[in-house]
């Protein structure tokens, strides 16, 4: 058993952090009537720090590189959602790449998935978020469960945790032999959550979406991954931009009958019908004024018309949870410059 995959990584994939510019007041109010769990959003913040958190960064995903570039989107993205993301001028991106956990010193070269996170800026109308892994599932499907997860230390508390959540064997069977990648930009990234279309005739499709990497996917053998330093995909990245643009092209899946869009633990099985939404193009590395991803919200659920949140409870409950995280980290920075 990879204890450096299974234990202190899996538990803390779900809720990468930042969140919007809002009172902690205001948050305090979605915590209540975002989700019908039976933990609070408050617990699973608490039960992260105490899992260790650093003072002024995400209480997850704390490591990260700040990114920007456009994306373009298709015709038929325009057929199946009136966003304002697919229209046909380039929409102005800004994203973050990370690593799970909240140190902002964990090593590059050890195998975890990575986050990417981005907002897109349309000219005219209201950004929207995206949060991302480099795996297609997540681990759990209810918030009671994540934080059962987040509590698990030793591999037999990771075999009992198995044993009383079979849903989380194919996550687990999935990052057994997860690998280190050449670059952020080398693996495709994952909605993992299903998300509404609905376009400007009102007809609505359920999808998921993935991101291809047009460098194709390619990993580090086990002794190549032990001979990169702790920082090694940051730096990577931004040599590779140093020589040009890195790509990906956005895809649905169209959900079919049978297909669950609540459940983020299950795969879309079977043939599905995909179709090309745009071409991401990141064109630098950031982290000044209004570029800088540290300041920036990337709560999933936060989507102008035309693309809506599912009613999966992992992907709702993360709104309350990125806003207290978000809440203290803000607070804490604002401290630290006083």
């Amino acid at each position: 058993m990879n204890l450096i995959v299974e234990v202190p990584m899996v538990s803390r994939l779900l809720f990468s952090c930042s969140i919007g510019l809002l009172s902690f007041s205001v948050f305090a109010t979605e915590v209540k009537s975002s989700s019908d769990a039976k933990v609070s959003p408050v617990d699973i913040v608490n039960q992260m720090e105490a899992n260790g958190s650093h003072t002024g960064f995400r209480r997850n995903h704390a490591k990260g590189l700040c990114v920007e570039g456009i994306f373009k989107g298709t015709k038929e993205a325009r057929e199946l959602s009136s966003s304002n993301i697919f229209s046909a001028s380039a929409v102005e991106v800004i994203g973050r790449f990370s690593n799970p956990g909240p140190n902002p010193n964990s090593p590059d070269n050890a195998p975890m998935p990575r986050g990417f996170a981005m907002q897109f800026r349309p000219s005219k109308g209201a950004s929207s978020n995206m949060s991302m892994l480099d795996v297609p599932l997540f681990s759990v499907n209810t918030p009671e469960a994540f934080l059962e997860l987040l509590k698990v230390k030793t591999p037999e508390q990771v075999a009992a945790f198995k044993e009383k959540h079979p849903e989380s064997a194919p996550f687990f069977a999935f990052i057994k032999d997860f690998g280190v990648p050449q670059s952020y930009a080398t693996v495709d990234y994952h909605s993992l959550h299903a998300f509404k279309f609905t376009n400007k005739k009102g007809k609505e499709q359920f999808v998921r979406w993935n991101f291809i990497s047009d460098q194709g996917n390619h990993f580090l053998t086990v002794d190549q991954a032990k001979a990169k330093s702790a920082d090694f995909l940051s730096k990577t990245l931004e040599e590779e931009l140093k020589k040009g643009p890195v790509t990906w092209k956005m895809e649905a899946i169209l959900a079919k009958d049978g297909d669950s869009l609540t459940d983020p633990t299950v795969e879309w099985k079977g043939e599905h019908k995909k179709v090309q939404l745009g071409m991401l193009t990141i064109k630098k590395t950031s982290g000044n004024g209004s570029s800088n991803c540290d300041l920036i919200n990337y709560d999933p659920n936060n989507l102008a018309e035309g693309i809506a949140p599912s009613d999966d409870q992992i992907l709702r409950f993360r709104s309350p949870a990125y806003a207290i995280s978000f809440g203290k980290r803000v607070s804490e920075q604002a401290q630290k410059k006083q």
